[in-house]
């Protein structure tokens, strides 16, 4: 049993032996300047270089790169160079360069290790062939520029028509109690809205201006209907309103300085706009006329106020707004587009360059 197992231990054992580098090029070269090798390599192989200076010191770049890609390997102020390896992933042709910033004298070997003996037979060496190319060189260009006209559908907003329409904001009577009435207060506080803006694709609305009345009793009445009469004796009543305030905000009309003998209400007229009073009038009157442009939105805060210690009053008060309105329409129309256009005549010769280049010599 022994012997079969010494036996078994000598056996003969198939060693394999590693494959030897095979010598691409071998050579001594003088540099000054730049020198170029072209070599092809199999996939699998392992580049080793080799390089000692014989005279100087030492030479200003190696560099290993695919022929027309990518650098591999590149060095600068090489003296020496010792057993280099680099691996070849693709068969390719290798590019090595060699350059001296003056007269040196190299020894520069490369060589291959195949990755199997199968491939001990490529054949390193490059076939230079000859290319040519096609190249064309323009000597004459003309650029002609013409017009092209188009029409583009677009649309826009035009106004229809005008309205100015009268708002009647209040019409009222308050009764205002003395001041020594015990069971009411002798001021009262009324409040009124102004028509507001409207902001849309077919409808503008904004107040122009706005007018107000105020009155005691029947001498403030009889006042307001003698202002009134007058008013409709007007021009303006033919072609513009019919309503006395809404001739005061236009303009169209002025009430004439002559109060009437009566009682007397004290009052304070304000319009609120985002949270900010603005007083607009004030007196201590029989009846009064007035005109606003300015305050044109928000709210109307009427303040009335009686001193008389024994009688309670009836006050009338009337507002009216005037307001304008614009009606819009949407128009189509036709907006024309130019568009220059280059035309180019391009007159040249093709030239024919021939060149070098190197290919693969393998199977």
């Amino acid at each position: 049993m022994l012997r079969i197992l010494i036996c078994l231990l000598m056996a003969t054992v198939v060693q394999a032996n590693p494959i030897e580098p095979i010598v691409v090029t071998d050579q001594t070269l003088q540099i000054n300047g730049e020198q170029r090798f072209f070599f092809a390599f199999e996939t699998g192989d392992e580049i080793v270089l080799d390089l000692s200076m014989l005279k100087g010191k030492f030479v200003k770049a190696v560099e290993v790169l695919v022929y027309q890609g990518e650098t591999k390997y590149q060095v600068l102020q090489v003296d020496a160079l010792n057993r280099k390896k680099i691996r070849v992933f693709e068969r390719a042709i290798y590019e090595f360069r060699l350059k001296s910033g003056g007269a040196k004298r190299v020894r520069f070997k490369i060589e291959r290790i195949p990755y199997s003996s199968a491939r001990v037979d490529f054949d390193t060496h490059v076939e230079w062939r000859t290319i040519t190319d096609t190249i064309r060189r323009n000597y004459s260009e003309k650029i002609t520029t013409i017009y092209d006209t188009t029409y583009v559908t677009k649309y826009r907003r035009v106004l229809k028509r005008t309205d100015l329409d009268v708002v009647e904001v209040a019409n009222q009577e308050e009764r205002v109690h003395s001041r020594t009435n015990l069971t009411n207060d002798n001021i009262s506080t009324l409040s009124f809205n102004l028509p507001p803006s409207i902001q849309e694709n077919s409808l503008e609305q904004q107040v122009v201006g706005w007018a107000y009345w105020v009155g005691v009793g029947q001498e403030g009445t009889e006042s307001y209907n003698k202002e009134l009469k007058k008013f409709l004796q007007t021009a303006a009543t033919k072609i513009v309103t019919k309503n006395i305030l809404a001739g005061l905000a236009l303009g169209v009309y002025a009430v004439s300085v002559n109060p009437p003998q009566g009682e007397n209400i004290q009052y304070e007229l304000f319009v609120e706009n985002k949270g900010q009073k603005t007083r607009i009038a004030s007196g201590d009157v029989t009846t009064a006329f007035g005109r606003e442009m300015k305050e044109l939105q928000g709210r109307v805060h009427l303040t009335l106020n009686n001193d008389n210690f024994l009688n309670g009053l009836n006050v009338g008060f009337k507002i009216a707004a005037v307001v304008e309105r614009r009606i819009y329409r949407m128009e189509g129309y036709q907006e024309r587009k130019i568009a220059a256009l280059e035309l180019k005549d391009i007159k040249g010769r093709v030239i024919l360059r021939k060149r070098e280049v190197p290919v693969i010599n393998a199977w």
